[in-house]
């Protein structure tokens, strides 16, 4: 659930961007321009975000109002509301990705909601803050991706067997492993569009770097679209209508913090934006986007 190459930018669709470390969220321009849109408190830590109804956003925090919280926030007049928190009785831990149904009920990842500090699958209703847990515990792990696709919602699951793309049926929680295993090593981020799905993984690639997968969900094929170094530890992808993927790569010490274009068929992988004012982008959207 970040960064700027002027040929690709955001282009007609806005983009916009969760920065973890820097407590904030951020539009970026069809020019590949950055600007803030809210920073500071209440936001701590945010990590996830999607473009819901008429293009308001849905972040989640894993740090604010007591140790989690969805929000939701006016990119026009830049207003900050609370929908659910950790202090207001929500059963959030790590709300690490979100997305908005059809129905308008938010699907929130939660990397450590479940039993035990297991992951979990909530679902968040945004007009009165009611939370239900869709699912939870094992074979939920880290649970930090999620996303629609044909109405169907998969999540990514990272376990220390190399973790795995799942389905869940929001309805009656019930699992379904997509794909599992290597080349998995850290799943994390998670985008749809024309039928497939786009996986980011933090460590995939050559030595630990990063990896870009493209997942068939209807046979479980996997296919590499990018690894290496220029994709190390990116944590979330938003898939434009156009196939190109844009992805959140987060400040180490091998590569400035970035925003990423991936194509969708070669991996061509191009700079969105790089550097500041990002400083550790986690998620990313775009509207009209999977």
């Amino acid at each position: 659930m970040f960064l700027v190459v002027p040929a690709v930018a955001a282009g007609r669709s806005p983009a916009y961007v969760a920065d973890y470390e820097g407590s904030s969220i951020l539009k970026l321009g069809r020019h590949g321009g950055v600007h803030p849109i809210a920073s500071g408190a209440p936001l701590v830590g945010p990590s996830g975000i999607t473009v819901g109804r008429n293009g308001v956003l849905y972040v989640s925090d894993d740090g604010a109002k007591g140790g989690g919280a969805i929000f939701r926030v006016n990119p026009d007049n830049h207003r900050v509301k609370t929908i659910a928190s950790v202090n207001g009785g929500a059963p959030l831990d790590f709300p690490f990705d979100l997305i908005q149904q059809r129905s308008g009920k938010l699907l929130v990842a939660d990397a450590n909601a479940g039993p035990g500090g297991a992951g979990a699958v909530l679902s968040v209703n945004p007009e009165n803050g009611h939370v239900r847990t869709v699912v939870e515990g094992p074979p939920l792990d880290d649970t930090y991706g999620v996303s629609l696709l044909n109405g169907k919602l998969y999540v990514t699951n990272d376990t220390a067997a190399g973790g795995a793309v799942l389905r869940v049926n929001p309805r009656n929680g019930h699992l379904h492993t997509v794909a599992g295993g290597p080349p998995f090593v850290g799943p994390t981020g998670l985008g749809s569009r024309t039928g497939k799905l786009v996986v980011t993984d933090y460590a995939a690639g050559p030595s630990l770097t990063g990896a870009v997968f493209r997942v068939n969900p209807g046979n479980g094929n996997v296919a590499t679209i990018a690894k290496g170094p220029r994709v190390d530890e990116t944590y979330s992808a938003s898939v434009k209508p156009s196939g190109i993927a844009l992805v959140s790569r987060s400040n180490n010490q091998m590569n400035t913090p970035a925003i990423l274009a991936v194509g969708p068929a070669r991996g061509d992988v191009s700079n969105i934006h790089l550097g500041p004012p990002l400083v550790d982008p986690f998620g990313v959207a775009v509207a009209g986007g999977g």
